[in-house]
């Protein structure tokens, strides 16, 4: 039996982002998501948030995102509250709240348009009050080329992979790229309905066909060792090569 598998990026709350409209429709997101999962896995459900938000919004849709955690979770997949936060150039302190439980690991975006220098300024004071960013979706960005990446991880940031850029058309190719050149820690499902891509055999076959030997480490152990705090091995490829 295979060991558990944990998706640090999700969007199955329903009614807070552009995630699932109404509870029966996250219902039979997540249910799918039990199907195709080892027993023991992990979702963490990740909302959209912002650093320009105002606080209440932001505790408003933690509560709602904490209460549909506590309500899906079980002994077959559980599911934790966290937060996909887009970092702006106001210094909010939020990601002080919507780190995985436990840790000082917080999933980060950034506007498409945002340049490198933005990116590094941005990840930078996060390091520097004691966090470390999980770039969500990395090749999403213009501005991210392989050294870049590795001196992200260098800091002490984790880069991932969403599934789901593999469905859109114009992230297709950069997604590839970045399990074939081995600069990524960990793949997500980035899954915001029950159409896109979630783990599972079909992702696990396309992820090992791209980088052998690479779906226990990027799906299991280095997403397992974010929630626990343990150091990330350097993303240098040759997965599953000794």
């Amino acid at each position: 039996m295979s060991r558990p598998w944990f998706d640090l990026h999700s969007h199955t709350v329903p009614g807070v982002d552009d995630g699932p409209v109404t509870p029966a429709e996250a219902l039979r997101l997540l249910e799918k998501v039990r199907r195709e999962m080892p027993e023991g896995s992990v979702v963490a459900a990740t909302p959209h948030y912002s650093t320009t938000m105002s606080l209440f919004a932001l505790r408003s849709r933690m509560e709602k995102s904490r209460r549909f955690a506590e309500q899906v979770s079980s002994q077959e997949l559980r599911v934790l509250c966290a937060g996909e936060l887009k970092l702006g150039m106001r210094f909010s302190g939020f990601h002080r709240l919507l780190s995985y439980p436990g840790t000082r690991r917080v999933l980060v975006e950034f506007s498409h348009g945002l340049v490198w220098f933005g990116v590094l300024r941005r990840c930078m004071r996060l390091v520097k009050d004691g966090y470390l960013p999980v770039l969500a979706h990395a090749e999403r960005y213009r501005w991210a080329d392989a050294s870049r990446l590795r001196f992200l991880s260098g800091i002490g940031a984790a880069v991932s992979m969403s599934l789901r850029s593999l469905v859109i058309s114009r992230f297709r190719k950069r997604a590839e790229w970045i399990l074939e050149s081995g600069c990524c820690h960990l793949v997500t499902s980035d899954c915001h309905e029950e159409g896109d891509p979630v783990f599972g055999s079909a992702a696990r076959e396309f992820v090992e066909r791209l980088c052998p030997g690479s779906w226990e480490v990027l799906a299991a152990e280095n997403p397992r060792r974010i929630l626990e705090e343990e150091p990330l091995p350097p993303p240098t490829g040759g997965y599953g090569r000794g």
